[in-house]
């Protein structure tokens, strides 16, 4: 997650250790990440729709490079996103903090973004301390308020 392994190399490292084809576990890994779903069918349209009333919306996701590589062309999350910040590709977690207690994952998103009027909705709740020091706005994802739940209250 960190961007120390492809997901070649990951997968060569289980095909090895149990004596699996490796063509055919990467060709199924591949397929699995290709046919991602969305937790609702909604999803997209709700994206659509805060996009619309000119909100940037930006998945932030601890993924390997699959979900680069396979997912997001999969998906055409890149189109229906404003950006996608992967940390395969930052090379750190979104809970990775610097010598100051400071997020190395979410600095790059204020780079390139108003951290002013953020939120962030994730169902990592370890990931709040750190948002919070941003002074981002924080909504967990659990099975009693779910992304979809959470989308609504914003388009209201």
């Amino acid at each position: 997650m960190r961007g120390k392994y492809t997901s070649e190399q990951i997968i060569e490292f289980i095909a090895k250790n149990t004596q699996q084809d490796y063509q055919l576990l990467l060709n199924e890994f591949i397929k699995s990440c290709q046919e991602m779903k969305y937790v609702s069918p909604r999803i997209p349209q709700l994206i659509k729709k805060l996009r619309k009333k000119g909100i940037k919306v930006v998945i932030a996701t601890d993924n390997m490079d699959s979900f680069t590589r396979w997912t997001v062309p999969a998906l055409r999350l890149d189109v229906l996103f404003d950006d996608v910040l992967n940390s395969y590709n930052l090379k750190v977690l979104k809970t990775d903090s610097d010598d100051k207690g400071e997020s190395i994952f979410f600095k790059n998103l204020n780079k390139n973004y108003t951290i002013k009027n953020s939120l962030l909705i994730d169902d990592l709740l370890d990931v709040k301390p750190i948002i919070k020091s941003l002074k981002i706005d924080f909504l967990h994802v659990t099975k009693e308020s779910e992304l979809q739940d959470h989308l609504k209250t914003l388009l209201q």
